[in-house]
């Protein structure tokens, strides 16, 4: 029974270890990138602070909200259906911030690797602790992309005269063609944790992919499902649950909040265990 402890403390107490290096090395070292994100957030608001100002000043509008500014930066887009007059028209700066999140979470834990962090799991003695490092560490990057993400949509709202309250105004969605007629408060969650959730679970699928197809091709194939969720809408393409216009109480039969965080929990724990398996079997050298 002493034996088991001493081995469970031992083992947390690694996982502590790791956990903390990742956070210090691939987080607050690599702070210009996670800085960038600010100005992702600032650059694809653009339009919304404009216009909304002017909406504001003129008495058109009841308010604005927290709730408002992200609904915009997250809504991509439409379900799209070719036809012979119809043109695919990609969301830029959806996609520009999902791609940049790809980006974020691509290369660090397999260029590390060869490098301090090869110390780092002789030290955890274990290739399964160093790995469960790497996905707390996916979740923290997650973490800290959206919490920088919602400062600084925050700031937006208040230099813009509105309030960090979750309250969704109609007339302001509306003037950028968002029809929220059938939104309920019963999608409050959902439309806060679902890009949340997308994001965490195509991280957690580049983790894997990255000590399979390195990190490069890794980045390709997270661009591809993020191009053909905007132009094929099913829930499986990840890219879809984090564009808000495809939700069921705007697009009817489309992304529900149940069946995505199903989804995203068996892709998340499927991703989990196939990517300790194939790091316990990776050639580091």
């Amino acid at each position: 029974m002493i034996h088991s402890k001493a081995t469970v403390k031992s083992n947390i107490s690694s996982i502590i270890y790791s956990v903390r290096y990742d956070f210090w090395q691939g987080i607050m070292k690599r702070f210009p990138v996670f800085l960038g994100i600010g100005f992702i957030f600032l650059l694809a608001n653009i339009t919304f602070i404009k216009k909304t100002a002017v909406l504001l000043s003129s008495g058109n509008s009841s308010g604005l909200s927290f709730a408002d500014i992200w609904i915009y930066t997250f809504r991509g887009m439409e379900v799209y259906t070719p036809s012979e007059n119809s043109k695919f028209v990609i969301p830029g700066f959806w996609l520009l911030l999902q791609v940049y999140f790809s980006y974020l979470v691509s290369f660090w834990p397999y260029t590390n690797i060869s490098g301090h962090g090869h110390q780092v799991l002789l030290r955890c003695q274990s290739r399964w602790k160093w790995w469960i490092g790497k996905c707390l560490w996916v979740g923290m990057s997650t973490i800290g992309y959206y919490l920088i993400g919602a400062v600084t949509l925050l700031l937006c709202v208040w230099l813009n005269g509105g309030q960090a309250d979750l309250n969704v105004h109609n007339d302001i969605l509306s003037a950028f063609q968002i029809p929220m007629d059938g939104y309920t408060a019963s999608w409050l969650l959902g439309i806060f944790i679902l890009p949340v959730l997308a994001s965490l679970t195509l991280g957690m699928i580049q983790l894997v992919l990255q000590f399979c197809v390195g990190p490069m091709i890794t980045l390709i194939i997270a661009v591809a499902i993020l191009v053909s969720s905007a132009f094929f809408s099913n829930p499986l393409l990840i890219g879809n649950q984090a564009m808000i216009w495809r939700y069921a109480f705007i697009t009817p039969h489309e992304i529900d909040f149940l069946p995505s965080l199903i989804i995203d929990a068996i892709l998340i724990i499927a991703a989990f265990i196939l990517g300790g398996w194939r790091f316990s079997r990776y050639d580091i050298l």
